[in-house]
């Protein structure tokens, strides 16, 4: 699954703020200089539309271009010594899988690795990819089955 990206809409959206920002700010001072009313009236219409464009292109740059796949791992440190930790960093080669993103093999540190679903070589783990920048993932720990179900 893909969510589209909306930055390079965004980018359009703003360009064409821009000079509807400066038209409707010179209509009003135009305005307000020749003490024209009705000129007023396409001003407030030039900066509300710009306000819109402006506000639309912030919502869509918001939305990320992200890729549900999953990660192979090929190597893993050792989980942490200590059993009293529920979480541990572990610092992994993975290779990404995911629509949209060319397969690449990336070190990635996860700070917050549960112990109990500590990856191994050769796990297939689920994962959300930033199509941009896949360095930028997130493995979902929450559907990886625990250590012990998987061997």
């Amino acid at each position: 699954m893909v969510v589209r990206d909306g930055t390079y809409a965004a980018t359009r959206l703003r360009w064409l703020a821009y000079p509807a920002v400066l038209a409707g700010v010179f209509l009003a001072l135009f305005g307000a200089g020749a003490r024209v009313w009705w000129v007023w009236a396409p001003a407030a219409g030039l900066l509300a539309a710009a306000f819109a464009l402006v506000v639309s292109a912030a919502s869509q740059r918001t939305a990320k271009t992200i890729a549900y796949g999953t990660v192979t791992v090929v190597a893993a440190a050792p989980p942490p010594a200590a059993a009293a930790m529920a979480v541990g960093r572990c610092e992994m080669t993975v290779m990404i899988d995911a629509p949209g993103v060319f397969p690449v093999v990336l070190p990635i540190r996860d700070p917050r690795t549960p112990v109990d679903r500590w990856p191994t070589a050769g796990d297939v783990l689920p994962a959300r990819i930033h199509q941009q920048d896949p360095r930028r993932l997130h493995i979902l720990w929450d559907r990886v089955p625990l250590a012990d179900a998987r061997q």
